[in-house]
């Protein structure tokens, strides 16, 4: 009825942030690649049904970023560096799924507790991109 297990998987997780100022308007999008490991508690709910919860840690393995702007002051694309990103990410995953003989479809949701990147200073501005949030994919 109770099981917990462990994975490791590659996953991509994104951000979009939107701007808006004096300067410049327009959009990033962050793709970032990393190898999660979650360790998950399954609990069957009966033969078909289950639900699972529990901890991951997750290591970056590359990320990118593309931009859309009204202007070419601060180009994203070109001054975000790998450095900027946070190196790692710690969140909770939430999901449940349905076993049909050996096959099993499942569905996830995955909250990061990490934000994207860290602050960074460009022209005597900083520019904080760390408060944006990862979305799963």
């Amino acid at each position: 009825m109770v099981a917990i297990q462990p994975e490791i998987y590659y996953t991509t997780k994104g951000a979009e942030v939107t701007y808006n100022n004096l300067i410049a308007q327009g959009t990033a999008q962050f793709t970032l690649n990393y190898v999660e490991i979650p360790l998950l508690l399954i609990v069957n709910l009966n033969e078909n049904f289950n639900v699972y919860a529990g901890p991951y840690a997750s290591a970056l393995v590359s990320g990118k970023v593309k931009n859309k702007s009204n202007t070419v002051l601060f180009d994203y694309e070109h001054n975000i560096k790998r450095e900027n990103y946070n190196d790692y990410d710690l969140g909770i995953i939430v999901g449940g799924g349905v076993d049909i003989g050996r096959i099993g479809i499942g569905g996830r949701y995955c909250y990061g507790t990490k934000t994207v990147g860290k602050q960074k200073d460009f022209c005597g501005f900083s520019r904080d991109f760390s408060r944006f949030k990862k979305w799963s994919t």
